[in-house]
């Protein structure tokens, strides 16, 4: 497109010089051009000023964006000629073509929360705010976020009056309070987690009969952002179980280096909404745990923040209980002490905010002293004598989250007993550690100690125990069609019971194989039912095998 343009000096109009047609109603003139750099890369945006013939609004689109733009959406006064097929085109290449005139600037983009490298500097996006962003360079938030999510700071509050607040905070009602605390720092410790080569989760159950106040006590001493609305359905930090699994996996997308809460496991006398309840507590503990991506049909969901369970049972699945630390709350909490700290919800906010700022200066410091006492315990590995290593890993965790806070508060108040408090954190952990212990060797004394049933099927069909026949033969208890497997439920729990002498339920390997996202699903969530009316998991041969994870032995069973 070679046209040249020009400005109709009566009507203020956009015309094409070659056969005047006018293909818009207004003049656009583009005034800067800016490069928003991100963590992902960079976009580059024109900043235009719309006129008709006074000025009318300006905006930042993004450069490749701009033929599809909806000049009417920012003002229902800009049109495209309807009459000249090309106008969006036209325009485009009108904008672009003043582009040689402007200026070029550089701006940074915040657009997820959380901690951020920018040449070294470390700075974290609170939303409405960044702390630690001191260089001259120029940025923005992404409105989403600025707009959703606000750390509010009291200005009466010194960093000491903070810090003496934080304090009182902690220690509520012990043993319980200290450590959820401490699951709040963890939220906003992630990301140095990572940076430290360390790739442990610590998921927080804490459990406690309804009226325990343990959904507002977590919500009181970890919510980082929206203080103000913190008794409001605000819901920026936490979502009830009975809230759909999508809900709950995009607010712990964007919850970057905060602390999530997934509230309220109850005892739904409904057993199918009880199942679905805790399936989805089963999901986000896995999905955290495993620190991987998660794929659905809506979105990718990345688990960037710290995770906290309310409930008022223990779920009875040994490999989840595996997965997170336990608090029992076996009393209400103290709802004196827990008043006294609601008086002021943004005191904590703004301890955060002091916290923070103390954290984007020492940063690189603080993992590598991180990783360095990371190598020290891996050593003492040994001393340990217990088969459930990933609950010492938690506690290793839960401590450093509480002896950062302590170092940032003794250096403000200069009267911290860091030592005492110290062991007396410790002592509060090794309580819920030995604890937890006996709950895992009760489950495993109720369960046949089978952590990977994609193994153990793929396993009795290589051994001959279970066949694999045609699907043309009469009620087989094994066929493959294409990708996928077609195995009876119980012809797996038999099976597995004439190998180990212990029943195993249809609902337990059923329930394995769908929450592993290796049976294909129906409508009603069963198995597939043939024309004989038996019923048949589709597992998908890929995942099946990926997940046996069975190095050469039962490679090329259905592949070669």
């Amino acid at each position: 497109m070679n046209a040249e343009y020009s400005i109709d000096e009566v009507t203020g109009k956009t015309i094409r010089n070659d056969d005047k047609k006018i293909i818009a109603n207004f003049n656009a003139q583009l005034e800067e051009i800016i490069i928003y750099k991100t963590n992902n890369g960079a976009i580059k945006k024109y900043k235009v000023n719309f006129y008709n013939p006074d000025f009318v609004a300006s905006e930042e689109i993004e450069y490749t964006k701009l033929k599809e733009y909806d000049y009417g959406l920012l003002d229902d006064s800009l049109l495209l000629m309807p009459t000249v097929p090309r106008a969006a085109a036209e325009m485009e290449y009108y904008i672009k073509s003043q582009a040689a005139g402007v200026d070029t600037k550089t701006k940074y983009l915040f657009d997820k929360l959380g901690w951020h490298n920018i040449n070294g500097q470390h700075c974290y996006c609170a939303g409405n705010i960044v702390i630690g962003f001191d260089t001259n360079e120029e940025f923005i938030v992404d409105k989403d976020l600025s707009e959703r999510f606000h750390l509010e700071i009291d200005n009466s509050l010194s960093e000491k009056d903070a810090a003496i607040y934080a304090m009182k905070m902690m220690a509520v009602d012990t043993p319980a309070t200290p450590i959820i605390f401490s699951s709040g720092v963890l939220g906003i410790s992630r990301q140095m987690i990572l940076d430290a080569d360390i790739n442990i989760p610590c998921a927080l159950y804490v459990q406690g009969r309804t009226q325990y106040r343990k959904t507002e006590c977590s919500k009181q001493e970890t919510q980082l952002y929206n203080r103000s609305q913190i008794h409001s359905s605000s819901g920026v930090s936490i979502t009830r179980v009975s809230s759909s699994e999508y809900k709950t996996e995009e607010k712990m997308d964007v919850l970057k280096d905060a602390t999530f809460i997934c509230d309220d496991l109850y005892r739904e006398p409904d057993t199918a909404k009880r199942k679905i309840y805790e399936r989805r507590v089963k999901n986000s503990l896995r999905n955290f745990a495993d620190n991987s991506s998660r794929e659905t049909s809506r979105s990718t969901f990345k688990n960037n923040c710290q995770l906290i369970v309310t409930a008022e049972y223990l779920i009875d699945s040994k490999t989840d209980v595996g997965r997170m630390f336990v608090i029992e709350i076996p009393k209400p909490i103290d709802s004196e002490r827990l008043k006294e700290v609601q008086q002021n919800p943004q005191a904590l906010s703004t301890f955060y905010y002091y916290f923070i700022k103390w954290i984007s200066k020492n940063y690189n410091s603080i993992v590598s002293e991180l990783k360095e006492k990371f190598m020290d315990f891996r050593e003492t590995v040994i001393t340990h004598a217990s088969s459930y290593e990933r609950l010492y890993e938690q506690a290793f965790l839960l401590r450093f989250a509480f002896n950062l806070f302590l170092v940032y508060v003794n250096g403000v108040l200069k009267s911290v007993d860091v030592d005492k408090y110290n062991d007396e954190f410790a002592d509060f952990v090794n309580l819920y550690v030995k604890r937890q212990e006996e709950i895992l060797n009760n489950l495993s004394a109720k369960e046949l100690n089978i952590t990977n049933y994609s193994y153990e099927l793929l396993k009795l069909i290589k051994d001959g125990i279970i066949e694999v026949k045609s699907k043309s033969d009469k009620h087989p208890d094994c066929y493959k069609k294409g990708k996928s497997l077609f195995v009876r439920s119980i012809a797996l729990s038999e099976a597995l019971y004439k190998k180990y002498g212990k029943k195993v339920s249809k609902t337990a390997i059923l329930k394995y194989f769908r929450e592993e996202y290796i049976s294909i699903e129906y409508s009603d969530n069963t198995a597939k039912k043939r024309n004989d009316g038996l019923r048949y998991m589709e597992l998908d041969l890929d995942k099946l095998q990926a997940d046996a994870k069975n190095g050469a032995k039962l490679n090329g069973l259905f592949y070669n």
